[in-house]
């Protein structure tokens, strides 16, 4: 191949894509935004970012939130089913 027809890259910006793989993106149990901290972390004012755990059901909720509901009860806060963590986020 001549050396004229090559092609020199100059820079690389690659671009991240994701999707947020959860039903609804406020936690059920304080009604507050996942994004942000729950009532709890608020309270306390702690400085790090809250958990999100993400059930086999793909509902979402602060850790937090789903653990304190797990003492109560093993089902999942929305639709019932047999809570099972599928991720941490």
């Amino acid at each position: 191949m001549d050396q004229e027809n090559r092609i020199e890259i100059k820079s690389w910006q690659a671009v991240g894509v994701w999707r947020w793989n959860i039903k609804d993106d406020r936690c059920a149990i304080d009604k507050q935004s996942l994004f942000g901290q729950c009532l709890e972390c608020e309270a306390n004012q702690v400085q790090e970012e809250c958990k999100i755990v993400q059930g086999l059901c793909n509902h979402g909720f602060h850790k937090h939130c789903i653990d304190r509901w797990l003492k109560q009860s093993n089902t999942c806060p929305l639709c019932n089913k047999e809570w099972s963590d599928s991720k941490i986020l």
